[in-house]
């Protein structure tokens, strides 16, 4: 089987299907972004991931998508932001999702290359000034991360729950 990565500016069909998941997955961090609802979540990534996008500002914000045949597998996202009290962290890994029926076949693992290849090289092939990626998970994700080279750089309690902020030194190989 083979999984091809492509961008959700590739792929626009997909943004409702992935917003669906991602409102499900972090909707108490959504809401602490005033996303209440899921058509409030469409209109989020829209404009994030879309006219943003567009603009050709900058590098990010992007959204991966892993799909096999016309089958969305996962996604990750790579932002600007993604704790509103951590903003001088950035770029950011975030919303990394593999629906549940096809985890264990190294797809978040591709989806992380992915991000990690972004933040060294942008979309001109030219090399970013990115130094560091970071990201935030739960504890019992900590292992999983940290097995794909990344180092704990905090612990704190967000949206009530505690999390391991976490990141990867771009010098090195993936």
């Amino acid at each position: 089987m083979t999984i091809k990565i492509y961008t959700l500016l590739d792929k626009l069909e997909y943004l409702p299907e992935v917003a669906q998941l991602a409102f499900q997955e972090w909707e108490p961090q959504l809401k602490k972004e005033k996303i209440n609802n899921l058509e409030e979540c469409i209109q989020y990534m829209n404009d994030k991931f879309y006219t943003n996008a567009n603009s050709n500002l900058k590098e990010y914000p992007n959204v991966f998508l892993a799909i096999h045949n016309t089958t969305l597998y996962g996604f990750a996202f790579l932002e600007e932001e993604d704790m509103v009290d951590r903003k001088h962290y950035y770029p950011w890994l975030s919303s990394l999702y593999v629906l549940p029926e096809y985890r264990n076949q190294g797809i978040a693992s591709q989806l992380i290359k992915t991000v990690i290849n972004c933040c060294k090289i942008n979309n001109n092939n030219n090399t970013t000034n990115f130094q560091y990626l970071y990201l935030w998970c739960y504890p019992q994700y900590y292992e999983f991360y940290h097995e794909k080279g990344f180092s704990v750089l905090e612990k704190k309690k967000y949206c009530g729950k505690k999390i391991v902020i976490m990141v990867y030194d771009l010098s090195k190989k993936y």
